[in-house]
């Protein structure tokens, strides 16, 4: 049986910039990220979610680091994140199945990955990825 879905909002290259520019920043800061990539689940929401893992064992403070290195773009670049920014736990199902099957070690990518199901079944409907250690 095939289901359909419709974007509601597409990928832009604005987006993909503006999520490769602050995965940057952190990095830079020194922030560790297990895995940074945008997410399209229609079973979730029917938006564009630019997810980040971390090590870090706090995910409040993580989110204050995310939120603070956003704040610092240019305010245009920084307004496409406003409501996307998600966090995953590393040892969830579908992180460890992007850094198993998808590794860019400490390289930033950009690798689109449709309609994939990773080694542990993982159903990836649409994502692009930049980073998965």
């Amino acid at each position: 049986m095939a289901e359909n879905y419709v974007v509601k909002e597409y990928l832009t290259d604005a987006m993909v910039d503006a999520g490769a520019e602050l995965t940057q920043r952190l990095l830079d800061s020194g922030f560790p990220i297990s895995a940074a990539f945008w997410l399209w689940d229609p079973e979730v929401d029917d938006d564009w979610r630019l997810i980040f893992s971390s090590p870090e064992a706090s995910m409040y403070e993580n989110l204050d680091r995310i939120f603070a290195a956003r704040d610092r773009m240019d305010p245009k670049t920084s307004a496409l994140l406003r409501d996307a920014i998600n966090q995953m736990m590393p040892d969830s199902e579908l992180v460890r199945a992007i850094r198993t099957t998808y590794p860019t070690g400490d390289t930033l990518v950009r690798r689109r990955i449709k309609r994939r199901a990773p080694n542990n079944g993982q159903y990836i409907h649409d994502a692009l990825l930049y980073r998965a250690v």
